[in-house]
């Protein structure tokens, strides 16, 4: 999908500020899925989003820029169900990403990180724990043509992620979890959430 517009405003009278603005957008996303048994399913999937945007002004020319991202996705995953009551995710994300900005901002950024990640969830009647674990490998290239902001980043960080899940009734549900970064000391995060449908 894609979709945009550009205007130009030729009269300054009806038009004080802005010469012209234009934006662009445009997505495509896909979608496989593979299953033999009923046991397991694969899945592979593909996003890619791209966005532009452009500007110019009646009395400042130094003002005006254009700027452009392009951000891709690209995962395999993988559910296993070997017996009542479990549940298990594995999976792998890939990113990239290239924006870049010229006129009265002057910059280029790239990313490129690997994401994978696992869930076991273990269920019995209204009860669920689920234990889950993601990690990132992740190089940023910022680079700052018109200043001495750049900067290059390439590292590793990971996460766990414990939480309990209580069914109460058929509308409603508490969900407690706490989490860790390994890049950070100290307590992660937690998170509770009570559901209640009408």
């Amino acid at each position: 999908m894609r979709r945009g517009f550009f205007r130009k405003y030729e009269d300054p009278s009806k038009s004080p500020d802005l010469r012209s603005f234009g934006q662009e957008e445009g997505q495509a996303r896909l979608r496989l899925f593979y299953q033999r048994v009923s046991r397991w399913l694969l899945e592979i999937s593909g996003n890619h989003y791209r966005f532009s945007e452009s500007k110019s002004f009646q009395q400042a020319d130094e003002a005006a820029y254009r700027y452009r991202n392009r951000i891709s996705f690209l995962a395999l995953r993988y559910a296993l169900n070997p017996g009542a009551g479990h549940g298990l995710r594995l999976g792998i994300q890939r990113v990239w990403q290239d924006a870049e900005a010229t006129g009265s901002r002057d910059f280029g950024y790239h990313r490129r990180e690997w994401l994978p990640f696992a869930t076991y969830t273990f269920t019995r009647g209204d009860h669920a724990l689920v234990l889950g674990y993601m990690g990132s490998v992740y190089a940023w290239d910022f680079h700052d043509r018109g200043g001495a902001d750049s900067y290059r980043a390439d590292d590793m960080t990971e996460k766990v992620k414990v939480g309990y899940t209580y069914h109460f009734s058929e509308r409603g549900s508490l969900h407690v979890s706490v989490s860790h970064v390994f890049s950070f000391f100290g307590f992660g995060g937690g998170n509770v959430q009570f559901t209640l449908g009408l």
